[in-house]
């Protein structure tokens, strides 16, 4: 039975911050990890339907050009990368990518992306460790 190849989650704003972006194709890199990147614009995660789709499109164009930096920098590194852009709350973005790709064992953010954890007075990057779950017979 082949295993399906490990994937970090990298979620951040419009701007990823740099020592971010390091951080998760470091860790990439030394565990040989798929990468996705989750751009989230939580601050458009209400109205209509058809106003969080224009959200939604003004915020892809917003992050195009920092998407394709970071997928350079990982290419470079020979690191596959896939980049998601959504514009709801940062808990139901990540239940979202965790519900689509069963392989994802990591999840990267600065703290100020999860308001449920602690700040700091420094940000660094938290490296939270997904269990994948078990099947019976496993």
């Amino acid at each position: 039975m082949q295993l399906e190849q490990a994937k970090i989650i990298v979620v951040t704003g419009s701007n990823m911050d740099q020592s971010l972006a390091q951080y998760a194709l470091k860790v990439a890199q030394r565990l040989d990890l798929e990468v996705f990147v989750l751009f989230v614009d939580h601050g458009n995660s209400c109205g209509t339907d058809g106003q969080r789709k224009k959200a939604a499109i003004l915020f892809e164009a917003e992050v195009k050009e920092e998407a394709a930096r970071f997928t350079s920098l990982a290419r470079d590194m020979d690191i596959l990368v896939e980049i998601i852009v959504d514009v709801d709350s940062v808990e139901s973005a990540i239940a979202a990518v965790l519900a689509q790709e069963k392989g994802i064992r990591f999840l990267i953010c600065t703290r100020d992306l999860l308001p449920k954890t602690a700040k700091l007075k420094q940000q660094y990057p938290e490296l939270t460790v997904i269990q994948p779950e078990l099947s019976a017979g496993e």
